[in-house]
């Protein structure tokens, strides 16, 4: 039996109304259970702080586990590497830092960021088993901490300088190729590889016929890439049934969500 996802109760800050809600998924490996962990960024003149609060899947309940001083002001969800999850947050001095949760220690550490990342653009991702940073200013900067097992050691070392054929805003670094070349993803253009020299475009349709899509208005396709997760849990659809394991059941709006659901890439030695 495929079991349901529950429906949590969202539990009210403390003190005054929330300005920005982020959060992180993570299993505890003490006690085997899923939680889910919540910042809630507040509004106070007098201090610079974000309330964290941990809901337990196993006990079905919220538990406050103390402030941080630092504002998250990105109502993301956090990035999940080596069991720490990661946020963009601004400390007293609204300097930019990277704050991380060990959800093994349950402890909050702090990093501070490569210099001239307060007043630009931004983005945390992953690349290569690490945390990145896309930094969007005269050029996109792709950016990645590395000897990240130990924190006494840890470097931001910048990766590639590329300057996109569109704008920086649809530039999105997916994946490190182990030749070291930068699969990325440019919003109504397609997919390109960048080697530190040029960068190349991937002709998706040629490869994978399948996914040319019709369009009796418009001779083109959009596409989009999203992260894939083996599930055994069940997420009703509004306008219709799911599909469980044994394919006994679909919809419309699930057979539309497989549809659009992206090309899975293998990479050959």
């Amino acid at each position: 039996m495929i079991p349901q996802h529950p429906i949590l109760d969202k539990p009210a800050p403390s003190f005054g109304p929330p300005l920005y809600l982020s959060y992180g998924f993570f299993c505890d490996s003490i006690s085997c259970d899923y939680k889910l962990l919540k910042i809630i960024t507040l509004y106070d003149s007098s201090r610079c702080y974000s309330q964290v609060m941990v809901y337990s899947f196993g006990e079905n309940c919220w538990t406050r586990i103390g402030d941080i001083p630092y504002m998250c002001l990105t109502p993301k969800a956090g990035k999940l590497v080596n069991g720490v999850i990661h946020w963009l947050a601004f400390n007293a001095k609204f300097t930019r830092v990277l704050v991380a949760f060990e959800s093994a220690t349950k402890t909050f550490s702090v990093v501070s960021l490569p210099e001239y990342f307060d007043n630009i653009s931004v983005e945390l991702t992953e690349l290569a088993g690490c945390i990145s940073l896309v930094r969007r200013d005269k050029m996109c900067e792709v950016w990645l901490l590395k000897n990240y097992d130990r924190k006494e050691s840890w470097t931001w070392t910048k990766l590639f300088a590329i300057n996109p054929p569109d704008s920086m805003y649809n530039f999105n670094p997916l994946y490190i190729t182990s030749k070291g070349d930068l699969l990325v993803q440019i919003c109504g253009k397609g997919l390109f590889l960048y080697n530190q020299e040029r960068l190349r475009q991937i002709d998706i349709v040629e490869k994978h016929p399948a996914i040319a899509i019709s369009n009796e208005t418009e001779d083109r396709f959009w596409m989009w890439q999203l992260n894939y997760f083996d599930s055994l849990t069940g997420f009703e659809i509004s306008d219709g049934e799911y599909k469980n394991s044994s394919g006994e059941r679909s919809s419309p709006a699930h057979m539309k969500l497989r549809k659009d659901a992206g090309v899975l890439f293998s990479e050959t030695q």
